[in-house]
């Protein structure tokens, strides 16, 4: 059984590019919860946070489990580089 721990669109669309058939279940993991500064690195903190705990919460109803976890970040810069003139 594949498991997405997330419920978000996005990222369902992104599983679904990797993998036929998977089911999603969404982590209950307070975001809120998981400090770091620099983006990349909480996304991926986060991603494997939701998968653990999605993990932990189902694995003793399958034989057979892999959940993956993921997590978007978007980045705003000031100014962004389309309004700096030539």
């Amino acid at each position: 059984k594949i498991i997405l721990a997330s419920n978000s669109q996005e990222e369902k669309n992104y599983c679904g590019e990797l993998v036929k058939e998977f089911e999603t279940i969404a982590s209950n993991l307070d975001e809120n919860t998981i400090k770091e500064e620099q983006p990349e690195k909480l996304v991926k903190k986060l991603a494997i946070s939701k998968a653990r705990e999605v993990f932990e919460r189902v694995q003793q109803n399958y034989r057979e489990l892999i959940v993956i976890g993921g997590d978007t970040c978007l980045l705003y810069t000031s100014p962004s580089p389309r309004d700096r003139s030539p």
